[in-house]
């Protein structure tokens, strides 16, 4: 397919698709996945509007229809049809929304890398409403992670304090709270959220890994005088502990 896209041959690009597809069998799913999706390449890079829809249908009905879509909107993206792929993201949304959280997440960073940082908050708005309470948790942890990795940091210090501030033994949060102020540069932050979740009132099991984290973080950050502090601190927990067990 390749060797025709090279001399301009559209029309025999698709018939060796077309071929290929009719090899393969309907129990090879990913073999079928990945012929379908190069087809979707072909026909919005070099294809029509209705050319391609007219293959996405295709694909969507003979492969896996959720993974279709979402490479649908991957491939609009990297074809800069930034139009057709927000109706594509919001499209996935409202048809997928009840069988995968996911499809909150992939719209707003979509959104975020578009510059359109306040529709994907507001999406955040929405997703909150339509996903079970339960689940709000790990989709607020990805809202945050996107805020701080293509938004707004301070926005996305925001969301996390929500998220402790409602879940404080969670340890899951605390981690991805340091490991995104780590990442973003600010280990300043980074100690002030542990030294908050060595504080709380937790199982030696859930504050011993928070200790060992810091230990990571001083000794990769910090210099010979912290490292000392966080190891102090980590003694004097163990020793209140053996005190408390022997009274």
């Amino acid at each position: 397919m390749t060797h025709f896209m090279r001399k301009d041959d559209l029309k025999s690009a698709r018939a060796t698709v077309e071929r290929a597809l009719k090899t393969i069998s309907y129990r090879e799913d990913a073999e079928l996945h990945a012929m379908w999706c190069a087809y979707v390449n072909l026909e919005v890079a070099y294809g029509d509007a209705s050319t391609a829809e007219e293959v996405f249908r295709r694909a969507c009905e003979a492969a896996d229809s959720f993974k279709i879509h979402k490479h649908m909107a991957a491939t609009l993206v990297e074809n800069k049809k930034m139009e057709e792929a927000d109706e594509m993201f919001e499209k996935i949304v409202k048809k997928f929304r009840a069988q995968s959280d996911e499809v909150w997440t992939l719209y707003a960073d979509f959104l975020f890398s578009s510059d359109r940082a306040e529709d994907a908050r507001k999406l955040l708005t929405r997703a909150l409403e339509c996903v079970p309470k339960a689940r709000h948790v790990q989709l607020l942890l990805r809202f945050a992670t996107l805020e701080y990795q293509k938004g707004d940091e301070e926005k996305g210090r925001n969301v996390m304090e929500t998220v402790i501030a409602t879940y404080p033994k969670k340890t899951d949060v605390w981690n991805v709270y340091v490991n995104l102020a780590v990442k973003g540069g600010d280990v300043q932050q980074a100690r002030r959220v542990l030294e908050r979740a060595t504080s709380l009132p937790m199982s030696v099991y859930k504050l011993r890994p928070f200790y060992k984290k810091w230990i990571e973080l001083e000794s990769k950050h910090g210099d010979e005088r912290s490292l000392q502090e966080v190891k102090q601190r980590a003694q004097r927990f163990l020793s209140s502990l053996n005190e408390a067990l022997e009274e």
